[in-house]
């Protein structure tokens, strides 16, 4: 908490982890206080969050999206599904942004559909996959790619989709 400067970012930091501890007390049937949510590793760098219940880690995959405008959960309870979320306004990317972050492929869809929603959209996808696919490395947005018809592509190590598949 303290390390956001901007009341607006704290507030939804703080409301993002009192959702998302809710979801847990619910879906556990438990109290909201009995989780903890970790989401920096010992050397302060950020992580997936990571759950725990009475000093225990639990399984589950968990993802935060907050804004000054709203909050975003995910949680899958299962130990082998992870997942991402993401929130993004509808702002618009300047072309250096789309030329420098986003695909061949994904600047060709933008650019065709002459929308700020769709650079959004590719935005938060491309975060909301990371944040299902990666164990702590950095952001690389050109590691992912999403297509105009619903397909993805992560071409880091962790996940291998090598080709395209259902995002």
């Amino acid at each position: 908490f303290a390390l956001w400067r901007d009341e607006r970012r704290r507030r939804g930091w703080l409301t993002s982890r009192v959702l998302a501890k809710q979801l847990l007390g619910e879906t556990a049937g438990a109290a909201a206080t009995d989780f903890e949510i970790l989401s920096r590793d010992e050397l302060g760098r950020v992580n997936r969050p990571l759950v725990w219940r009475a000093g225990a880690r639990l399984p589950w995959s968990l993802s935060i999206s907050h804004s000054d405008r709203g909050v975003l959960v995910g949680l899958a309870t299962s130990d082998d599904v992870t997942i991402g979320v993401d929130l993004t306004q509808g702002q618009a990317f300047s072309p250096s942004v789309a030329e420098t972050w986003f695909t061949p492929a994904e600047r060709a869809w933008y650019h065709q559909a002459n929308s700020r929603q769709i650079g959004a959209y590719i935005w938060s996808a491309k975060e909301a996959l990371y944040k299902a696919l990666s164990d702590g490395e950095s952001f690389a947005p050109l590691e992912f790619e999403v297509l105009a018809d619903g397909r993805c592509r992560h071409r880091g190590t962790r996940g291998g989709l090598g080709g395209h598949r259902r995002c």
